[in-house]
């Protein structure tokens, strides 16, 4: 980058998947950071976002690497001071500045970062401190479950401390909708029934098509009235025929017709478009109100004071002092000469607003692409990068585009292109890279196959859809693929499972993987139960179903003699036959392994735990796939990955591990897509 610092222009780049996105972010680091220090006698103040702290390490592992290929010790002591890069997810510059600018709301500086469910403790705290301070509150209780209750305070505190004018929806607000609701659909009743009596011969229909087209909410009519006279409009008028074969009218009026009837039976069934559930529903929320106020007042208080945060706080917080004290970005914004922002199209409306704050009037180098948000469910806009584009061209600064795909086959990028760029104007066709070369068109890489009589099931209970999947699997083999090269994915568990269960009647040989079902394997509970003691060893019944377990095996018969007195712990009493048992004995292993874990840390020995008992032994052995040992090395993996979090805690974590138990097989997973894996 040959400008001068000082004229240096805002750059956006649009680089799509496989583009080399991140070469070009370490060379724009390494050039600016190279010219500015010839042009100013030092190495710039650099802020790089990412929005994984995984990109992150990658990001820091290449720039160092490459300032160890050009032997430049000073760039790469320069590229470690945090001092003057940093390099982090956002919430990692969110943290930063409130380290230095939290006091303007009141928060210490030496604030902490605590795992969620150590912050839903305190809420609930305080939560039922009001309630209980309250009668008039606990009406609450009485329409709403309190762990409903919870959830909508923290959001409630989140989103308030951004928007402090948030009102809720009135009575006569929902009787208003209600109404536009009612005239939408008997609008388009009037239009589908005008036009089923111009096409239609068949006298009922006629008679059918005129009565419900004259159906309408009158003028000032009661609702009790009108919901009365709907209620009689249904229940008088029987539904003529509609045969396929020889349809009275066109059959897309007769879908549309069926789709009116549908919202009508809505209309009719559900409370919500009712008077007294309006009234109702105004109460609920002005309580609810009074409540959440009193809340937000408490818990922001008590964070402040405690300097005891979640992650979702870096970013109200900072938007409060932001918006209360715009100074502070200003003088944040001048601690630093540059700013790189990658993945740009994932940043929601408030991190927008906070970055475009704390940028201010530094240049900025920021990369993203459109096409590949994933973050739509946590408030992130696609249109979000375009917007961008736009304003850094009116600004006169640079709009480049990135679009040579090096990583996948010209047939894939072939299909994108001519799929996805038809969808929206977002999408850019990309380039294969000049060392690809294409393997022609009988090598299809996308083939669409229709379930015939998808409404139909098999006589095993089998859906069409799941026998074509497995079908296709078969023709695969035959063709000479090996299983492993096979992967179907699926929304959710359970359809999976349904895949699962057929292909292993027709002999094929799988594997199943999802997010739902890891924390239920066997070898990943045995684990858990491990951690647990050596977190806990009072807990009796953990400690029993541990000494039963084939890494202990300890008799019944003598577990009777240290763990008989349920109100004990019986870890203590154990610690009687200590002395009496050799130190192969598992309550010597259990102890061993307690006094390591205080000076090695949790995850360490727990690691040592699984190989000394034999849990990797057992798990080759049953398992020669190798899915056993990988599950055990996930627990170990995803342990120490936590440990380093701030604020974790281990009891978190276990928590955590048992309430994925309760989840929903059948439920979609936002963290991890099942994937049905042929051995």
């Amino acid at each position: 980058m040959s400008s001068p610092s000082s004229e240096l222009k805002n750059i956006i780049l649009r680089a799509g998947a496989g583009a080399g996105k991140t070469t070009t972010l370490t060379q724009t680091f390494l050039q600016y950071a190279s010219d500015f220090k010839s042009q100013q006698g030092r190495f710039p103040r650099i802020v790089v976002t990412t929005f994984t702290r995984k990109a992150t390490q990658e990001l820091k592992e290449r720039l160092l690497g490459k300032a160890l290929e050009m032997q430049r010790e000073d760039l790469f002591h320069y590229i470690s001071a945090k001092s003057q890069v940093q390099i982090s997810t956002i919430h990692g510059v969110l943290s930063l500045f409130l380290s230095r600018y939290g006091s303007y709301a009141g928060l210490t500086p030496d604030y902490k970062i605590l795992a969620d469910g150590e912050i839903r403790r305190g809420a609930r705290k305080l939560i039922r401190q009001h309630l209980l301070t309250d009668a008039e509150l606990q009406e609450l209780l009485e329409e709403y479950d309190f762990k409903v209750l919870e959830a909508a305070l923290l959001e409630y505190f989140t989103q308030s401390l951004i928007t402090p004018e948030l009102q809720y929806i009135s009575a006569v607000e929902l009787e208003r909708e209600t109404k536009k609701l009612i005239g939408d659909i008997f609008g388009r009743l009037q239009r589908v029934t005008s036009e089923i009596q111009h096409e239609a011969s068949h006298e009922k229909w006629q008679a059918y098509a005129a009565a419900l087209g004259d159906f309408s909410l009158k003028k000032d009519e009661p609702w009790e009235s009108f919901f009365e006279r709907l209620e009689n409009l249904w229940s008088a008028q029987s539904k003529p025929q509609f045969r396929k074969a020889t349809p009275p009218f066109s059959s897309s009026l007769h879908d549309e017709l069926e789709e009116l009837r549908e919202r009508v039976d809505k209309l009719l069934e559900e409370p919500r478009y009712r008077p007294a559930f309006w009234q109702r529903h105004e109460r609920n929320c002005s309580l609810f109100e009074r409540l959440a106020r009193l809340f937000r007042e408490d818990f922001l208080k008590s964070k402040l004071e405690q300097g005891l945060l979640a992650m979702s706080d870096l970013e109200s917080l900072a938007y409060l002092i932001l918006k209360n004290n715009p100074e502070t970005a200003q003088r944040f914004s001048e601690e630093w000469d540059f700013w790189m922002v990658d993945e740009y199209q994932d940043t929601s409306p408030v991190q927008v607003e906070l970055l475009r704050q704390l940028i201010g009037a530094r240049p900025a180098f920021v990369v993203g692409d459109p096409q590949q948000s994933i973050y739509l469910f946590r408030g992130a806009r696609s249109e979000v990068f375009q917007e961008k584009m736009a304003e850094i061209a009116a600004q006169g600064g640079e709009v480049r585009e990135q679009l040579v795909n090096y990583r996948s086959s010209p047939e894939v990028l072939h299909f994108f292109n001519h799929y996805f760029t038809r969808l929206s104007s977002q999408f850019a066709a990309m380039t294969p890279g000049p060392d690809k070369k294409g393997s022609g068109v009988e090598h299809p890489v996308v083939q669409v196959l229709r379930a015939e009589a998808a409404n139909e099931e098999s006589e095993d209970g089998a859906s069409p859809e799941v026998l074509t999947v497995v079908a296709r699997i078969q023709e695969l083999l035959q063709e000479g693929l090996s299983p492993e090269q096979i992967c179907v994915l699926g929304r959710t568990h359970k359809s999976l499972e349904d895949v699962a269960k057929i292909a292993q009647e027709y002999g094929v040989p799988l594997q199943l993987h999802s997010g739902s079902g890891f924390y239920e394997r066997r070898e990943v509970l045995d684990a858990l139960a491990l951690l647990r003691f050596l977190v806990n060893p009072h807990d009796n019944a953990n400690f029993v179903a541990l000494l039963r377990s084939p890494w202990l095996r300890v008799r019944d018969s003598e577990l009777i003699t240290y763990c008989h007195h349920s109100q004990h712990s019986f870890w203590w009493e154990a610690q009687a036959a200590l002395k009496s048992v050799s130190v192969q004995h598992p309550l010597s292993v259990l102890r061993e392994l307690l006094v390591l874990s205080e000076s090695k840390g949790l995850s360490w020995t727990l690691k040592k735990a699984l190989i000394q008992l034999g849990f990797f032994d057992y798990a080759i052995r049953m398992d020669s796939s190798g899915r056993r040992e990988a599950n055990l090395w996930k627990v170990l993996s995803l342990l120490s990955q936590e440990e380093r979090r701030p604020g974790f805690n281990f009891l978190d974590f276990l928590d955590a591990s048992l309430e994925s138990l309760s989840v929903d097989e059948g439920s979609e997973d936002a963290d991890a897509t099942p994937v049905v894996e042929p051995k």
